[in-house]
Formats: C-alpha cells, structure tokens, sequence
C-alpha cells in the first residue's frame, strides 16, 4: 500500500474470524473454543515437524509448540504460551505451522477436520482452525452485513494466493491470484498477478 493512494477503512482478520474499522474498534468476532486449542496441544506439542499456534482476538498471539525447527516471518512476533495462558486470552484462530513436509501437513489437515464444530482453511504452509462457519467469504459478507451495505452496491476485488482465499474469490467481482498459486487457485480467479501492486495500478 505504501506510496498509493489507498487507505484500509476496515479490516477483516483471522480468516473471517473477526473484523475491526481502521481505529481497531471492534466490528465483529467469532471465538474458537479453547478446547479445539487444548486438543491441538496435545496432539502436537511434541511432534516433529509443527508448530502450535493461538491468534486472539486482542494485540498479543501466543506460540504454544514449535518443533519444525525454524521460524515464520508471520508468527515471529507471537509471545511464548502455555496452556495456563489459554483463559486469559479470546482465540479467534489455531493455526498449524506444517514447513516442508506435504505428507506431514496432509495428516494434520485430516486430524483438525475431524474435529467437532470448527471450520478447517489451508494454505501452503499452514492449517487454520476456525470457529464453525468462518472464512474470508463470511468475514467480508459479516462485515457487509454490519456496514448495512448492500453487496450489490460495491464493486469487490480480491486478491489472495492460496485456498483459504477461495471464498473471498468466489463472492469478487473481479478476484486475483499470484502466479506461484496452486493451479486449482489460479483456475479459480478471474487474473493471475506477479504483485497486488501492478494489478492495482490498472484499477488507479
């Protein structure tokens, strides 16, 4: 966004599991049960090859396991958790951290959806753990919803790189994948970009 003219009036986070107005004032949040966590901790806490983690509907995420041996640029910030922390905090998302390893990532995918009352969104790298009913498509039509803005009335693009962006891609007018995209992905959206940046530029 930098040197744009383009500003976010709103923001719809943790895979449609809440969304806030530019000041961070709350619009809507949907909880994960923090058993659905507890349980994760469990199964992985040890295990080679994955991360556990806990994104809250707050300023702080939490690292419970992470045994892959590496870091993400994405969860670098998260604060060292335990268990004891689990009711101090509302979670909103656990997402597994699955690097380098399809086979591994696949039977994490078939354990957390096998889950009861969670929605389950993949990327490359990572399974997302939701409250039952949350995507980016419901975060988007949610927040909608509370704007009173008929969808009718916007014109949606969408710009996303793996599967959990499908259901935004799929209420878009015009929706945008990235050349690195699994090809079922990049089947799925109307463009396949090399940067939100040049795409955007044609929409200025």
């Amino acid at each position: 966004m930098r040197g744009s003219r383009l500003a976010f009036d709103y923001n719809v986070l943790s895979n449609g599991g809440s969304g806030t107005s530019s000041s961070g004032e709350l619009l809507f949040a949907h909880l994960l049960d923090a058993t659905v966590l507890d349980h994760a901790i469990t199964e992985f806490s040890d295990r080679a090859g994955v991360a556990v983690f806990g994104t809250t509907i707050g300023d702080i995420d939490g690292v419970f396991a992470n045994n892959t041996g590496a870091l993400s640029e994405f969860t670098a910030h998260f604060t060292p958790m335990t268990r004891e922390d689990i009711p101090r905090h509302d979670f909103a998302v656990v997402p597994l951290w699955v690097p380098g390893d399809p086979t591994l990532r696949d039977e994490v995918a078939a354990w957390a959806v096998e889950l009861d009352g969670v929605s389950v969104a993949r990327n490359q790298d990572y399974i997302d753990i939701m409250a039952p009913g949350r995507s980016k498509g419901a975060g988007i039509s949610e927040l909608l919803d509370v704007l009173q803005l008929p969808r009718e009335s916007i014109k949606l693009y969408t710009f996303g790189d793996s599967w959990n962006d499908l259901s935004m891609h799929r209420i878009a007018d015009v929706s945008h994948s990235f050349a690195h995209s699994p090809a079922e992905v990049r089947a799925d959206t109307d463009h396949v970009i090399s940067s939100v940046e040049d795409a955007l530029s044609a929409y200025l």
